[in-house]
């Protein structure tokens, strides 16, 4: 099990700079809009060594930043490799070797 951080940056804007009379007179003012850094958190688990992740896609859905931090302390960078907003599901590559994965049980032992 990992912990994910993600963040994106959010655009925002002040409805009353969408008003013609103050886009004809103040044209600079237009193109302004407040911004702040979002930020998420959730989990997911290493389901290979060499780094793939499964978790919730909407714990790094538009994310323009996302680290994982194992239960050593180690924290890695990771990147969308697969997603499925359907089903809620979403695959991360981390910058990592070796990682502690989970272990699947053979298909015919499964009841």
């Amino acid at each position: 099990m990992v912990n994910i951080y993600s963040s994106k940056v959010v655009r925002s804007r002040n409805p009353i700079l969408d008003d013609s009379i103050l886009k004809r007179y103040f044209p600079e003012l237009a193109d302004r809009g407040q911004s702040r850094r979002a930020t998420n958190l959730g989990s997911g688990v290493i389901v290979a060594p060499e780094g793939y992740i499964l978790t919730s896609y909407h714990v790094v859905e538009g994310a323009d930043d996302i680290e994982i931090v194992l239960s050593d302390g180690r924290q890695l960078q990771a990147r969308i490799r697969g997603s499925d907003p359907e089903s809620d599901l979403a695959v991360l590559k981390a910058a990592g070797e070796n990682l502690p994965a989970i272990t699947f049980a053979a298909p015919e032992a499964v009841q």
